[in-house]
This record gives structure tokens, C-alpha cells and sequence, in this order.
């Protein structure tokens, strides 16, 4: 790893607020660490001393030793979840597709790792995506956790707005045709990985 991806720290002045995206979580399931793979998004229990998210949820990026390194999307609003997603299209893509170890399908961001061969590495996720406008945006959103302290790690199935739109225009579906709650049922039973990229931004 560089040593500006090395060196992010994790920093708790100017945190000022946790948002609550319960309501934007599809399902989870309960996950081991060591079947933890880079671009899911989990979220745990963490302790420690003066731990002002002790529930994050983040999208993990990758594991650096001990250390757990991701981007907290309690930090952020939901506006700037859905916008974080969109955005990192323009480098990688964004699935919704089975995991080994789980039962039902969940959202999985292209970065790869021994266990993931697909997408662009952490590396280069962190340079052409986080290092400029939107570190300088959300500073306090990077995070580093100690694996030793964490408990109850949880893969999410979140909904992300730009999938949706997606799916329902390669499938020429209005909200009228189907509404949202039936449209993620069907997304979730289709056995091939819905997988959406860059080309997806443009339509």
C-alpha cells in the first residue's frame, strides 16, 4: 500500500452527528471475520474508550494487519451515501450478488483481494476516489478499527438508489409497473449477479 493510504488516520474532533440508515437496509447476515471480503459493507459493535460510533457501519475497503480500514457511512448523510455510491462507479463497478458463506445476496463494491479477483485494488480505489474532493469533503468518514475490538460483524444489503434505476431501465419497468419493495424481492431471487458500472452513470 502507498503511504497515503497507509497513513489515513482515523480522527474524532469535528464529528458532530451519526445518521441512522436502518431504514435503507435490505437484510444481513452474521459474518466471520476471516470471510470478510474487500467492497462489502458491514456493519459491528466496537468498543474501546472514548468510541463515539460504537455501531458503524462502513463500506470496508481492505485489512491492513489488525486494522480494519473503511469508510463509515454513518458519518454521512444519506444523500451523500447514494452520491458516494454513484460516484464510485466512474471507477469500479457495484453488485448485488451471492457470497460465499451466506445465504441471501448482498451489495459488493468492485475492490479486489485474494478472495475477490474482480474490480481495481484498494490502491487505486483510494487514489483516483477518496485522496482528492472527497477526503477533503468528509475527512472524519475514513476509518481504521482494531479488528480485536470488534464483535458481531454483519454483511448489509443496502439499497442503492442507482442500481434500482438501472434494473428498472434495462427492464423498461415505471415505478407503476412495480413498486419498490416488489421490485428489490425480485432483484434479491434472480440468480445471476446484478451488477451495474460506469456505463450505467450515463443512462
Amino acid at each position: 500500500m502507498s503511504r497515503d493510504l497507509k497513513s489515513t488516520r482515523t480522527r474524532s474532533r469535528g464529528i458532530s452527528r451519526k445518521i441512522n440508515h436502518s431504514p435503507r437496509i435490505l437484510g444481513s447476515e452474521h459474518i466471520h471475520m476471516n470471510e470478510v471480503v474487500n467492497g462489502m459493507i458491514l456493519s459491528f459493535g466496537y468498543r474501546g474508550k472514548k468510541i463515539y460510533d460504537q455501531t458503524p457501519m462502513i463500506l470496508f475497503l481492505y485489512r491492513d494487519g489488525h486494522l480494519i480500514h473503511g469508510i463509515n457511512l454513518n458519518y454521512l448523510t444519506e444523500s451523500e451515501v447514494q452520491h458516494l455510491f454513484k460516484s464510485i462507479l466512474k471507477s469500479t463497478n457495484i453488485k448485488m450478488t451471492e457470497l460465499e458463506h451466506l445465504e441471501e445476496k448482498h451489495t459488493l463494491i468492485g475492490i479486489h483481494d485474494k478472495k475477490n479477483s474482480s474490480g481495481i485494488s484498494p490502491e487505486k480505489f483510494y487514489n483516483k476516489f477518496l485522496k482528492g474532493d472527497f477526503l477533503l469533503e468528509h475527512p472524519n468518514s475514513y476509518r481504521t478499527y482494531d479488528s480485536s475490538k470488534i464483535s458481531g460483524i454483519k454483511s448489509i444489503n443496502y439499497k442503492i438508489d442507482i442500481m434500482e434505476q438501472a434494473v428498472r431501465k434495462r427492464a423498461n419497468l415505471k415505478t407503476k409497473d412495480m413498486s419498490t419493495p416488489d421490485l428489490q424481492k425480485h432483484m434479491s431471487k434472480i440468480d445471476e449477479p446484478i451488477i451495474i458500472d460506469k456505463s450505467d452513470r450515463r443512462r
